[in-house]
């Protein structure tokens, strides 16, 4: 897939929302998310952050959706896609 033609309008987020999905990821924090996906419709999940990506000069968060209380496969979420995150709890041990 080719984002280079999506991240063209990427829009930068703040660095303190950006410390919000740092820290999530440190601690294993849950995340109750907001977002718009690619067709522009209004996603709600609690997902589980694990890592921040740079692709073609957009920023990605990598997290995996939690469905009854297990991790799903990894996705990305273009972070200037997230409308809301509020930090739910620290992931229990696997």
């Amino acid at each position: 897939m080719d984002n280079s033609k999506e991240n063209s309008n990427y829009t930068p987020i703040a660095c303190a929302a950006y410390d919000i999905y740092e820290i999530a990821i440190m601690y294993q924090q849950i995340l109750d998310l907001v977002w718009l996906d690619d067709e522009g419709s209004s996603r709600q999940d609690l997902v589980l952050a694990q890592d921040l990506r740079i692709i073609n000069g957009a920023e990605y968060l990598v997290a995996q959706r939690l469905v009854d209380g297990a991790a799903a496969e990894p996705f990305m979420i273009r972070l200037d896609k997230i409308k809301t995150v509020k930090a739910q709890e620290q992931a229990k041990p696997l």
